[in-house]
C-alpha cells in the first residue's frame, strides 16, 4: 500500500485549524466543574470529549451514559462510540476506503467499569479486529502449467481484551495503564502491518498533564511482546513513545501528536520526533 504522508500532513494541519478554532471558542463558554461535588474523574469526563482514549492507548473511562463520540485517526480510520450507561461503551471504527490500494480495516470494542471512586477508574475491555488485503501475486497455473498473474486476498484478526486504569492524582496530573492480550489469526502483510498466527501481549504506562481548562500535555510508553505459534515467547527489543498536546472541550478535542520507536532495528533519522500522528473527536 502506497501513501502519501505530505498530503495527509497539509490535509491534517488544515483541518487541524478549524478544529482548534472550535475547541478554543467552546471553552472559553464552558464554565469549570465544580471539583468538590462531583469527584476528579467526573470531572475530567465531564470536560475532556476525548476522555476515554490516550494517544494509542485505551483508557478507562467513559464517554457517558446516552453520549455519541465521532472520532477520526489520520483522516483515515474514523470510528463511533456510544455510551449505554455511565459504565458502558462499545465502538466501532474502519478505515475509509480513499482508494482500491488501501485494505479492508475493521475494530469493534466494548468497555465496562468495573470500578469508579471520586478519583479512580478500572475497566476491562473486549476487542475484535479484522483486517483483508488484496494483491496480484504470481501463482502457478494448472492449465497452462506456468505462472500467471492472479488476485490473492491475505486476511486475519484480532481477538481479545484487557484491563486499563486510571488515577486522578490532582486536578492538574493523571496516570494511566492498560494492560492488553490479543490472539492473532490468519495472515496479513502490507508495507506497513504484518500479522500471523500467534498473540500480542501490550503493556502501557502514560500520564495526562492538564495545563488549563482547555489545553493538556500527554506522554505513553508501550512495551508490546509477541507470542509467535512457530518459535515461541518473544519480547519485543524496544518501546513506542508517543507524545502530545490535547486541545480539548466538552464536545471537540483534538490531539496533535507524535509516535516513535525506540529501540529494534528501525531507522528514524528522518524523523527524530518520530512520526506526526493527529485526532479528532467529538462528543454529542
Amino acid at each position: 500500500m502506497k501513501t502519501r504522508p505530505y498530503l495527509c500532513a497539509a490535509l491534517a494541519a488544515a483541518i487541524s485549524c478549524f478544529t482548534l478554532s472550535a475547541v478554543a471558542a467552546e471553552s472559553q463558554a464552558d464554565a469549570p466543574v465544580d471539583v468538590s461535588a462531583t469527584g476528579l474523574a467526573q470531572q475530567a469526563r465531564a470536560e475532556d470529549a476525548s476522555i476515554d482514549r490516550g494517544i494509542i492507548s485505551q483508557h478507562a473511562e467513559t464517554i457517558g451514559a446516552g453520549q455519541v463520540s465521532v472520532n477520526s485517526y489520520e483522516l483515515l480510520f474514523a470510528g463511533v462510540t456510544y455510551g449505554f450507561t455511565d459504565n458502558v461503551q462499545a465502538s466501532v471504527s474502519v478505515l475509509l476506503p480513499i482508494t482500491s490500494e488501501f485494505p479492508l480495516a475493521v475494530a469493534l470494542n466494548g468497555k465496562f467499569v468495573v470500578y469508579r471512586s471520586p478519583q479512580t477508574v478500572l475497566a476491562v475491555n473486549g476487542n475484535f479486529d479484522y483486517g483483508s488485503t488484496t494483491s496480484n501475486s504470481l501463482v502457478y497455473d494448472s492449465g497452462s502449467g506456468g505462472l500467471a498473474t492472479r488476485p490473492v486476498t491475505e486476511r486475519a484478526f484480532l481477538f481479545g481484551g484487557g484491563l486499563s486504569v486510571d488515577h486522578h492524582l490532582v486536578q492538574a496530573f493523571s496516570l494511566h495503564s492498560s494492560l492488553q492480550i490479543y490472539g492473532v489469526g490468519g495472515q496479513f502483510d502490507t508495507s506497513a502491518v504484518t500479522l500471523g498466527n500467534g498473540a500480542v501481549v501490550t503493556l502501557t504506562g502514560g500520564f495526562t498533564i492538564r495545563a488549563n481548562h482547555f489545553f493538556k500535555i500527554l506522554a505513553e510508553v508501550m512495551l508490546p511482546a509477541a507470542i509467535s505459534s512457530q518459535s515461541g515467547f518473544q519480547t519485543a527489543n524496544g518501546a513506542l513513545v508517543s507524545y502530545g498536546v490535547r486541545f480539548y472541550g466538552r464536545t471537540v478535542a483534538a490531539d496533535l501528536s507524535f509516535i516513535r520507536p525506540f529501540g529494534g532495528n528501525g531507522d528514524f533519522t528522518e524523523f527524530p520526533l518520530g512520526l506526526p500522528f493527529v485526532t479528532f473527536n467529538a462528543r454529542f
